[in-house]
């Protein structure tokens, strides 16, 4: 990836300004990641970053995976769902599984480290997991716990730090029903995440009509802004139109700013 660090963050509210191309500082960085299934469930994930850092970016309405960054530099190995055998794990624990990471970092402390985690369920329902990182140096580190429960309205995710105090704790919850009206059919779904300090924090909405040879799709979305706080992030809009065999469809996305996309498509099924 190829990108310049210094381009004013466009979430940000600012005044008018002027940026140059003498303000500009491009920097380039690769990040490679292979993974495999290693059977039992097991899954091995190597991955190596060379100037850039994994996790979502987003500049001028466009996101990606991965942003450059000219002091990463790390390889991690994860093996992860590991099946554990535990003679203790019976009547309501049951599917236990262990995950490991080990990083290499030269530019960074420690050098060396190896992360481990453990995940099991009570009563088939309630998730538990817990992490440690152990370093050369540092020595051994808890990750805290943390605990999801399902409820009647959503699941409940509880994290617990280190010290055993509540660091956070968040409620998922979804709907989703299926309809037919006759002239129509389709869905409609609905989603929302809330936190104990801040409340709702996002939302989306969903709607899919099938009406024959024409079917549509909606989507409206909110997101948590860090001045605005719950704001409208994205609005969605497909249409599509099945001429055996010429399919003809249309999409539009709105952003925060206005039109962000508008793209058509037209296929010729065989």
């Amino acid at each position: 990836m190829f990108q310049d660090l210094t381009f004013p963050n466009p979430g940000t509210g600012f005044s008018p300004l002027h940026y140059t191309a003498s303000d500009q500082s491009f920097a380039l960085g690769s990040l490679i990641t292979l993974s495999a299934d290693a059977g039992a469930g097991m899954k091995i994930t190597v991955r190596m970053c060379l100037g850039a850092e994994a996790g979502s970016f987003t500049v001028k309405k466009h996101s990606t995976s991965g942003k450059a960054d000219p002091n990463a530099m790390y390889l991690t190995v994860s093996f992860t769902d590991i099946p554990f055998p535990c003679p203790w794990c019976v009547g309501p624990i049951g599917h236990p599984r262990v995950g490991i990471t080990f990083r290499i970092q030269p530019k960074d402390d420690p050098f060396i480290s190896l992360t481990g985690s453990l995940s099991l369920t009570l009563f088939e329902d309630i998730s538990i997991g817990t992490s440690f990182t152990v370093g050369i140096t540092g020595g051994l580190t808890w990750g805290g716990l943390s605990v999801s429960i399902p409820t009647s309205v959503g699941t409940l995710n509880l994290q617990f730090d280190a010290s055993g105090g509540l660091s956070s704790a968040s409620l998922n919850m979804s709907y989703r029903h299926q309809f037919n009206l006759g002239w129509t059919s389709g869905s409609c779904s609905a989603t929302a995440t809330a936190t104990a300090d801040k409340g709702v924090t996002g939302a989306s909405f969903a709607l899919a009509l099938n009406q024959g040879l024409f079917t549509s799709n909606y989507g409206l979305s909110y997101s948590w802004q860090a001045v605005k706080g719950l704001a409208f992030s994205g609005l969605n809009v497909r249409f599509a139109l099945n001429l055996s065999p010429v399919q003809v469809g249309f999409a539009l996305t709105f952003g925060r700013g206005g039109l962000a996309m508008f793209g058509t498509t037209i296929g010729y099924v065989f």
